[in-house]
């Protein structure tokens, strides 16, 4: 008979034997379990994230007010995404961003949300990269900032453009508290799916920015065509009238057919700056510069005056929005009205300099020059063309002394 001591030594080995492939066998299990828990997670993400792009879509109406969209984008973020904060932040200036719309903060943060300024880089406005930050994370002085500003330390942050550049951000968090049942960090197919969101929200707002330039350049033209054409019209239907008059004599025929000859061209003017305002290949420099040129240059020898045009040779072009050059050309434009209408003047200068981040024009004449009261009792068409230069963040200045001529200078950054 064998030591039972023996057997007991065996019977040890038999059981960590079978403890081992146990072991083995159920971690196996939970490791297949847990693959399979991970991918059904991923997909039950992404059919959410799915929803939302679709409900985004679907619900998207170029005409209303962005406002509705953001606020409904944020409500189907927040359910789908099982996240507790979601907010759009938009562009305050070159250097910040600020939150425009949120949800999951309570009402009191409502004012301190309002005064937040965030600083952006120049190399985030390059790169657009979303940000992805879990409590683990270790932070970037930009993601310390959000995590500060907002008070979230587990989000996703994604960047909103209008065309190539940044307009704002989308923004999704979770809070996190120091249990493990409560903490959920985001994923990969989180980001991926907020990162989907903020195209589709970003393709939105491109959108709504382009019809309101459309409606706002049809409102412009609508006007112009008012106030230019429709005048100039309406004089031509004025001399005819006279003309009518059977008791009118032949100097007087003569001088209502000379007048009808002068306003129809510039009629014909007219609906040519329309022509030019509305044709996009016209927005860059060498075109702004030749059709101020070549409109100077009619306007004056219509008038009989001398004109001396000196302008910056430019070996590269420079592309330049719509409005900015109809803007450009209608101070101008403005400028030689009044030298023509007011200054009795003999001579015309303009000068046209270009740097890459300035529009510099200077027109001046020999005239009787402008007093100061004229200037604040009777210069509406340059406060006109004041207003119009500070709405494009630039600076303008008139010189005048009596009997010795007026210079008007503007700058454009561009």
């Amino acid at each position: 008979m064998s030591n039972p001591f023996e057997q007991i030594k065996i019977l040890e080995k038999e059981l960590q034997y079978y403890k081992v492939q146990l072991d083995r066998i159920t971690g196996n299990l939970l490791s297949d379990q847990y693959t399979l828990a991970q991918a059904m997670f991923a997909e039950n993400q992404f059919d959410r994230g799915l929803k939302v792009v679709l409900n985004l879509q679907r619900s998207f109406d170029i005409n209303a007010p962005l406002d509705e969209f953001f606020g409904n984008s944020l409500e189907q973020v927040k359910t789908h995404l099982s996240s507790h904060k979601a907010m759009i932040l938009k562009v305050a200036n070159k250097d910040t961003i600020k939150p425009l719309c949120w949800l999951g903060y309570a009402t009191d943060d409502s004012a301190s949300l309002a005064e937040v300024r965030i600083e952006i880089s120049a190399g985030q406005y390059l790169q657009k990269k979303p940000i992805w930050v879990n409590k683990d994370s270790e932070l970037s002085p930009f993601e310390k900032c959000i995590n500060k500003q907002l008070n979230i330390s587990t989000f996703i942050w994604v960047w909103l453009t209008n065309g190539s550049e940044i307009w704002g951000a989308l923004l999704v968090a979770r809070d996190y508290e120091q249990t493990m049942f409560t903490y959920l960090p985001y994923s990969q197919t989180e980001m991926n799916v907020v990162h989907s969101i903020g195209g589709v929200i970003s393709a939105c707002i491109h959108q709504s920015i382009k019809q309101k330039e459309v409606e706002t350049e049809r409102l412009r033209i609508a006007r112009d065509m008012h106030d230019d054409i429709g005048t100039e019209l309406s004089r031509i239907t004025a001399a005819c009238a006279r003309i009518q008059n059977a008791d009118i004599g032949l100097p007087e025929l003569i001088k209502q057919l000379d007048y009808i000859q002068k306003t129809s061209f510039q009629v014909i003017e007219n609906i040519g700056n329309v022509i030019w305002a509305l044709n996009p290949v016209n927005n860059s420099m060498i075109s702004l510069v030749g059709y101020v040129r070549e409109f100077a240059t009619e306007y004056v020898e219509t008038h009989q005056l001398s004109l001396k045009f000196d302008a910056t040779e430019l070996s590269v072009d420079t592309s330049i929005s719509n409005d900015k050059r109809i803007q450009l050309f209608r101070i101008v434009k403005e400028s030689l009205h009044n030298i023509v209408k007011h200054a009795k003047a003999t001579e015309v200068s303009i000068s046209i300099q270009i740097t890459d981040s300035l529009f510099s024009c200077t027109v001046s004449d020999n005239g009787r020059g402008i007093s100061k009261d004229d200037i604040e009792i009777k210069g509406n068409g340059l406060r006109n063309m004041r207003a119009r230069v500070e709405t494009m963040a630039g600076n303008f200045e008139i010189r005048s002394d009596m009997d010795c001529g007026t210079t008007i200078q503007f700058n454009v950054p561009i």
